[in-house]
């Protein structure tokens, strides 16, 4: 039987270097706003517990002070993304069953200290347990790359599973192409 998961992650590049005050807001900010544009903020039956909470907010996993259901695929993804931040500041947070809103995108870039915004929808199959960074499976062997505009990833009628979109600024990719 097929055992399927979902991992959703959201790379934040800093325009320039971020102040810590500025990071910790930001982080508060796009939790709270994934929060409410999942439509999780007004229900009043599920998601009052902690681990059904844990299971559709942001988080991450690298910060222990945080519940959530870290697994093996999380630390994998999240290590991808550390690389594509190089050396640039930034924040990677992410989700189990709850895709990233197109709201939440929009609403980073109209902050100026954001440069790009990385958004991957993963759907795994297998058990994530059964993961490890020995594993045969990378996730560049199986992950698309896109790269678009703002204006352009907000358009999309559809957003596909396993494509990493590196979302820039309008006004950066003109410049850049």
């Amino acid at each position: 039987m097929a055992y399927i998961t979902e991992h959703h992650c959201i790379t934040i590049f800093a325009q320039d270097q971020w102040k810590e005050k500025f990071k910790a807001s930001l982080n508060a900010g796009v939790k709270d706003g994934f929060w409410r544009a999942t439509g999780h903020a007004d229900c009043h039956v599920c998601c009052t517990c902690e681990i059904c909470r844990g299971l559709s907010e942001m988080f991450d996993p690298l910060n222990a002070s945080e519940y959530n259901n870290v697994c093996n695929l999380c630390l994998l993804i999240h290590e991808y993304f550390k690389k594509r931040l190089g050396g640039s500041d930034g924040l990677i947070l992410m989700a189990h069953w709850a895709l990233i809103p197109d709201d939440l995108v929009a609403l980073l870039f109209q902050d100026s200290h954001i440069k790009k915004v990385f958004v991957l929808n993963h759907v795994f199959e297998g058990r994530p347990k059964e993961v490890t960074a020995d594993s045969p499976l990378t996730l560049t062997e199986h992950l698309q790359q896109k790269r678009l505009s703002r204006s352009d990833y907000l358009a999309l009628d559809q957003k596909d599973d396993n494509v990493v979109y590196e979302i820039i600024r309008d006004e950066y990719l003109k410049v850049q192409n």
